[in-house]
């Protein structure tokens, strides 16, 4: 009994630890160094999103989108991506950005942080 107990905190504490590793990997592994990094790193993620299992648009029984999306964001000093407006004609398209980008922690250099940003994105996504 004794060493089912031990044997079962181990294993929980090395789930937690993977867990947290990978949270904190998942969320930092986006690097913006300039501005002029930003587009592709935006686009990376939604790259990234788009062949998630269970997205947004699995979620949201979306087969397909094909718009484009203007947003005004900057970069807060905790790193994490504040959206400011976003605008569509497929309020779908608005709030997939909004959900894949609002609060997204990045490491991001200072020369970024707290400037205003606004960026045309092209979404094209089937499933």
């Amino acid at each position: 009994m004794k060493t089912l107990k031990s044997l079962t905190l181990v294993v929980l504490f090395a789930f937690l630890a993977s867990a947290t590793y990978a949270n904190t990997y998942y969320e930092t592994r986006y690097e913006v160094k300039t501005s002029k990094d930003l587009p592709s790193l935006i686009k990376q993620m939604v790259k990234t999103d788009f062949v998630r299992f269970n997205n947004y648009f699995q979620q949201n029984n979306i087969d397909k989108l094909n718009e484009s999306v203007t947003f005004e964001f900057f970069i807060d000093k905790q790193n994490q991506i504040q959206i400011i407006k976003v605008e569509s004609d497929n309020a779908d398209a608005s709030a997939y950005v909004k959900q894949l980008l609002d609060d997204k922690k990045i490491s991001a250099d200072e020369s970024v942080v707290n400037k205003k940003y606004k960026l045309v994105l092209k979404l094209y996504y089937r499933s």
